[in-house]
């Protein structure tokens, strides 16, 4: 009889022994090697910087400066433009990618909306042929009309040649 213990406890033993190996083996390794960790550190970094390269220079567009002489042209030719009649030609404002050119009329267009856009486009803007685009050249060109304050103007973007 006491063969018989020996020899169960020789067989859980064995099957102890046998289930703690595949606890073991079933477990994932955790442990990374220093060189798969310094690899992906490099990976990061390169990316991260060739990142930051691409952003810092597509978030500096080289800025647009209009020259002095090309803004007094521009002034002369919406100034002729407008001198007879009770349109006038009232201001041009210079932003850092868009021309804006300001018209008083003495009352309100009967027209709103795209029509009103519509018109300003075939009527106002200078035809494709004209000179003044050269001045205007990388510039956006928006032509607004207005009767009461210049905050409250109608306006259409005119398209370049």
């Amino acid at each position: 009889m006491t063969q018989r213990t020996l020899k169960h406890a020789d067989w859980l033993k064995i099957v102890e022994s046998r289930a703690k190996q595949q606890q073991q083996q079933s477990k994932p390794k955790t442990k990374l090697s220093p060189m798969v960790i310094l690899t992906f550190l490099l990976a990061m970094t390169i990316s991260l910087l060739s990142a930051w390269a691409l952003l810092k220079d597509t978030a500096t567009p080289a800025n647009l400066v209009l020259s002095e002489e090309s803004e007094k042209r521009l002034n002369r030719y919406f100034t002729k433009q407008y001198m007879v009649g009770s349109w006038q030609f009232s201001h041009m404002k210079i932003s850092k990618d868009d021309i804006n050119v300001f018209i008083r009329i003495p009352s309100e267009l009967a027209l709103t909306g795209q029509a009103l856009k519509g018109y300003i486009e075939q009527s106002l803007c200078p035809p494709a042929t004209n000179n003044i685009w050269r001045d205007v050249n990388q510039f956006t060109l928006y032509m607004h009309l207005y009767s009461g304050s210049p905050r409250h103007s109608d306006y259409a973007k005119c398209s370049a040649p």
